[in-house]
């Protein structure tokens, strides 16, 4: 992990998402980020420097088992 000081967030983030699935978190120092799962590469989130919200998993995804049916905006 990199940080820039040791009370900010670390730039990139290893971390569990919904139902244990690895994803990776990814931020720039202006205030972008993304949230990114290993399983299969999905964008489950994307931020732009105001921390507005432009993409997303809507919490009406469907979950069949281990696999995700997402339904980004």
């Amino acid at each position: 992990m990199t940080t820039s000081s040791t009370s900010e967030k670390p730039l990139v983030e290893l971390t569990k998402g919904l139902h244990g699935l690895d994803k990776v978190v990814l931020r720039e120092v202006r205030g972008s980020s993304a949230e990114v799962y290993l399983y299969g590469g999905q964008v489950a989130s994307w931020k732009n420097d105001h921390r507005e919200e432009l993409l997303f998993v809507s919490s009406k995804a469907v979950s069949l088992g281990s696999r995700e049916l997402p339904i980004c905006w």
